[in-house]
């Protein structure tokens, strides 16, 4: 491996790679610095594990970033079911009774949840 000192002490070259720090990457793309590690951790981009540091490829973060992910699906329905037990969780546990703005909040996340799942699948009215 061949190591080149940075320039900015942020960066640095590894094989000829410019690799930017994940906490410069976090605020380059917006996303977390846990979120980073993941897809480091799960090699979805090219990283190297300096240390207790990751260096990403910042060419393929950006490439990464440009992606469309099909993920995004997952993580709306994922998303839709933890805001509707978060609001489930704040019913009242002595009258066991929903306030009417505690039913109409559940009410419409139950129907976002349930058009992010079976929109997809639904078929076509002609």
């Amino acid at each position: 491996m061949d190591f080149t000192p940075p320039i900015n002490p942020h960066d640095i070259t590894i094989d000829g790679v410019s690799h930017i720090s994940s906490k410069d990457a976090a605020t380059l793309t917006g996303y977390s610095a846990d979120y980073l590690d993941q897809l480091c951790r799960a090699k979805k981009i090219r990283s190297r594990l300096l240390g207790h540091a990751w260096y990403i490829d910042k060419e393929d973060l950006l490439a990464y970033r440009k992606k469309p992910h099909q993920n995004k699906k997952k993580t709306q329905v994922l998303l839709a079911i933890s805001r509707l037990r978060l609001a489930l969780k704040r019913v009242d546990p002595n009258t066991d009774r929903l306030s009417s703005e505690q039913f109409e909040k559940i009410s419409t996340l139950s129907n976002e949840l349930y058009h992010l799942i079976f929109d997809e699948w639904a078929p076509v009215k002609q």
